[in-house]
């Protein structure tokens, strides 16, 4: 299809690289830390609340403010669809009070590694310590990375390609 290029390599990141190229597109993933899902790793005191396993309206009961806007979002990819995933990708999850679910490791870093595992099935190219510095718009749209990577039509530390998206970024796209 196309080449797409995500700014972000946290939770929404690996999960827009992931869709990306199961849709048939060559993704590069760009993050600025050591690692991918950095922040992660400290979530439900470092266990990872993955998601809730309510059904959906009880889901959108519990959304406080505007919940039209997640009604698409959650409708294409709820939430048995991330325990799925995780599931297949060789993660087990436990379901506990109040709905909550976990792996069943308890550790956060199980969640991690089976994205990364589908994310390497899946042929994502993954740019750590590299820190996205401008968006060049032109055709193909390029990111500016100063990380001396060199892709596609780019200049030596730029990524280019047809699309792009930002996740976890203090970025707004012109």
């Amino acid at each position: 299809m196309g080449r797409v290029i995500v700014v972000g390599g946290g939770p929404a990141g690996m999960m827009a690289a992931l869709a990306a190229a199961r849709a048939g597109d060559d993704v590069t993933l760009i993050e600025k830390n050591e690692k991918l899902g950095k922040k992660l790793y400290i979530t439900g005191k470092g266990r990872c609340n993955v998601t809730n396993a309510a059904d959906m309206d009880t889901l959108f009961e519990n959304v406080c403010t505007n919940r039209k806007f997640l009604y698409s979002a959650f409708y294409e990819f709820n939430n048995t669809a991330v325990m799925d995933l995780l599931e297949q990708a060789g993660c087990p999850l436990k379901t506990e009070r109040g709905g909550r679910v976990f792996p069943v490791s308890d550790h956060s870093s199980d969640v991690i590694a089976a994205l990364q595992r589908e994310l390497k099935k899946s042929a994502v190219e993954i740019l750590l310590n590299t820190e996205a510095a401008d968006l060049l718009t032109s055709t193909p749209a390029c990111i500016s990375s100063g990380s001396g990577a060199q892709q596609g039509s780019g200049t030596e530390d730029s990524v280019c390609g047809r699309n792009e998206a930002f996740a976890g970024t203090a970025w707004g796209r012109p």
